[in-house]
């Protein structure tokens, strides 16, 4: 069975406290009315040691030996049982699994080992071809995979006018063969020719948002 231990985080003095240290307050100033009155969070032993025989409470923070990726205890109240989580999904934890990892601190006292482990990217600059379908010239690079079959336009459209007469507005459509099945573009949107010569169409806002506009169009 295991031993029942349990430490203290007293949230107005930000300090770390034994459970002795407000064992002898009473249960109301502990266990107040909500969590949001509560002075101290209460964190349980999990049973369990990391690889230098150290407890393991909740709250701890864990790292494999030469891993920079850090992990949280947390109890989860639906699988009953003690997890490491790292920001996406909880593990589950057992001693075998320990004898590798070691406790470097806690979410109280050292929150920023928990900060900016998640690895980040950013897009680099790249110069593409696009024209609006309906709404500028084709180019011939879009051309050119018209005559080979990989793209089919057609046109369509009916709009009645504020008299109620009818009359026909072309509007355009193109279906176009990718490494990833077919896709379909719409009177306005935009069509692009990426780095490798791929071409792929994309929505305007979307468009508009990722590359920077050299030259208005008009539609």
């Amino acid at each position: 069975m295991r031993e029942l231990k349990f430490r203290v985080w007293n949230t107005i003095d930000r300090k770390m406290l034994k459970w002795g240290d407000i064992f002898h307050l009473p249960a109301w100033e502990i266990f107040p009315g909500t969590p949001e009155q509560r002075a101290f969070d209460i964190m349980q032993y999990t049973g369990l040691r990391d690889k230098n025989g150290k407890e393991i409470y909740e709250g701890d923070i864990i790292k494999k030996i030469g891993d920079i990726k850090t992990y949280s205890i947390v109890f989860d109240g639906v699988l009953a049982a003690y997890l490491m989580d790292d920001g996406t999904g909880g593990y589950g934890l057992n001693q075998m699994l320990l004898r590798d990892f070691e406790v470097i601190g806690n979410i109280y006292e050292n929150p920023e080992l928990l900060k900016d482990k998640k690895m980040k990217y950013r897009k680099r600059p790249v110069e593409v071809e696009a024209f609006r379908l309906g709404c500028e010239p084709m180019p011939g690079w879009f051309l050119n995979e018209v005559k080979k079959n990989n793209i089919k336009t057609s046109t369509f459209g009916y709009t009645p006018n504020e008299s109620g007469d009818s009359f026909y507005r072309d509007e355009l459509q193109a279906r176009i063969k990718t490494s990833e099945g077919t896709m379909y573009a719409e009177d306005g949107d935009y069509i692009i020719k990426g780095i490798k010569g791929e071409i792929y169409p994309c929505k305007p806002d979307i468009f508009e948002a990722t590359y920077e506009k050299v030259e208005d169009s008009q539609c």
